[in-house]
């Protein structure tokens, strides 16, 4: 009885339209290691997003621990200072995987 159930359960599920599984956004992350204070990596952050021309730079955080974001049209991007940990992390979502990663690598690599 337990098989006959699974078995219409999968069936059942085979069949639900996902559309919004098809259409997920990819996503590219890394971190590394640093030294840099807060005020000097929000700062470097903040060019390196511009650079790469993501635009509507914004921040929210405290002084140990600060996300920078932006958009670049379809894609943002989001570099994360957490300096209690000497850490920087590295993140970009956006429509293709291809050019996701392009922009990750392009911000990691320019800090």
């Amino acid at each position: 009885m337990k098989l006959k159930n699974f078995l219409l359960l999968t069936i059942s599920i085979s069949f639900v339209p996902t559309p919004a599984i098809a259409q997920s956004p990819a996503l590219a992350w890394s971190w590394q290691q640093s030294n840099i204070g807060n005020r000097q990596c929000v700062r470097r952050a903040t060019t390196v997003l511009a650079q790469a021309g993501f635009r509507n730079i914004g921040t929210v955080g405290n002084s140990s621990d600060t996300s920078i974001y932006a958009t670049n049209g379809d894609y943002t991007g989001v570099i994360r200072c957490i300096t209690r940990q000497r850490m920087i992390v590295f993140l970009v979502t956006g429509s293709q995987a291809k050019l996701t990663s392009e922009l990750e690598t392009r911000l990691s690599q320019s800090f």
